[in-house]
């Protein structure tokens, strides 16, 4: 799944935007989504024409996706800020499916390797992932490659939340059974 991919998915969330927290001088987003507005058409991975040095040159009549579209860093308090995707190198999406494929798929975060996969070794990445941990967030990560991981849960927790793969260990079903908790009311 490449990033224009990711940008098109459907079904985002609405988390708030986390207080405090600007784009500054980052415009990672206008050059990774694609806009199909009817006054003004960009594919994803391109540079908008509409980008200066400090932001959006058109910014009072942007599209809506422009006006719509939020990163998770935005959106994730408990994002360090160096995490802003134009220091990180990675770009966090949120979204919810329904109907979902599976519970893994209800409610959860891509992250996106936009130049590099050594950029998810780096230590703000490991601090996200810790707290996506910690509170039970399914995380999928990719590059531009086409290739996505599932980075959490670990594989026999999604196995046994997928019904899939051997009998699952009385640890790892009492972990699925709180995912199920979490996930299966969404």
């Amino acid at each position: 799944m490449t990033i224009e991919d990711n940008a098109r998915l459907p079904h985002r969330t609405a988390l708030p935007l986390a207080a405090g927290r600007e784009c500054g001088g980052c415009v990672v987003c206008c050059e990774v989504l694609p806009v199909d507005d009817p006054e003004f058409q960009k594919p994803g991975a391109t540079l908008c024409k509409h980008c200066t040095s400090r932001g959006c040159g058109v910014y009072e009549t942007r599209p809506a996706v422009c006006r719509e579209w939020f990163c998770g860093w935005r959106r994730v308090a408990e994002l360090p800020e160096d995490l802003r995707p134009d220091r990180s190198g990675i770009l966090i999406m949120d979204y919810k499916q329904d109907p979902a494929p599976s519970l893994l798929h209800k409610r959860y975060l891509v992250a996106i390797a936009l130049r590099t996969r050594d950029a998810f070794l780096a230590p703000p990445f490991q601090k996200a992932l810790a707290h996506f941990r910690k509170n039970r967030v399914p995380l999928w990560l990719t590059a531009n490659d086409g290739s996505m991981t599932l980075a959490h849960p670990s594989h026999d927790i999604a196995l046994a939340l997928l019904g899939q793969g051997p009998e699952p260990t009385p640890d790892v079903a009492r972990e699925a059974e709180k995912w199920r908790q979490i996930y299966a009311p969404l």
